[in-house]
């Protein structure tokens, strides 16, 4: 199970943002969509690297091994969140 991808510290976040981890990682519910939710609820402590973690976990690996393009990619499509206080 790729919840166990996540760190303790990242998933309390989560469920602190109403995000339910089974639904998250059981693909109900896009990893994008989460971030945004979390970025809503926690405001800038809802960093890139979190999005990163959860784009890694979906995949069930370490977010450390997600490709550069990939976090290339992940840059472009938060930049409008991130921008926001």
């Amino acid at each position: 199970m790729v919840i166990g991808m996540v760190d303790d510290a990242l998933a309390a976040r989560l469920r602190a943002a109403g995000i339910d981890l089974s639904a998250l990682f059981g693909h109900c519910l896009d990893f994008v969509e989460a971030w945004l939710r979390l970025r809503g609820h926690s405001g800038r402590r809802a960093t890139l690297v979190d999005l990163h973690a959860l784009e890694a976990a979906s995949r069930g690996i370490p977010a450390e091994a997600l490709p550069p393009a990939d976090r290339a990619r992940l840059k472009a499509m938060a930049r409008p969140a991130l921008a926001r206080p």
